[in-house]
């Protein structure tokens, strides 16, 4: 199945929401920032946001809990305006590990429209 690519301008942020739930319930769970590991690697070159720039090494972005109380198991991380000086496509990966401790069998993690992957592409003039 293709994934439709998310689209965002030349030098926006994109916001990257990823959503943890109980797959039983369907209500999110809190307190899970510390279990989630996001790596965002941009396509044409193969290189990873590091938090600041594009590297070739692989790195573990910190989410933050958007607000555990009105939206709870909503979790976020915004790639940078600077990040996004030319047109081009991400893809960011989430994963979750050592699953948060819940009463029923299993959980869910949602990144944005997507189980686990999400493109996004930056358009410009260029394109």
């Amino acid at each position: 199945m293709a994934i439709t690519p998310l689209i965002w301008g030349l030098n926006e942020s994109i916001p990257i929401d990823i959503d943890v739930e109980d797959q039983n319930t369907g209500l999110g769970l809190t307190g899970q920032a510390g279990f989630i590991s996001l790596t965002i690697q941009r396509l044409a070159d193969g290189l990873y946001w590091s938090g600041s720039e594009w590297s070739a090494t692989l790195t573990i972005l910190s989410t933050a809990e958007v607000d555990p109380v009105n939206q709870p198991g909503r979790y976020l991380y915004t790639l940078p305006a600077s990040a996004n000086a030319t047109a081009n496509r991400y893809e960011a990966h989430v994963k979750i590990y050592n699953p948060p401790i819940i009463t029923s069998e299993g959980y869910e993690l949602h990144v944005s429209m997507d189980l686990n992957l999400n493109v996004y592409d930056v358009v410009g003039a260029d394109t």
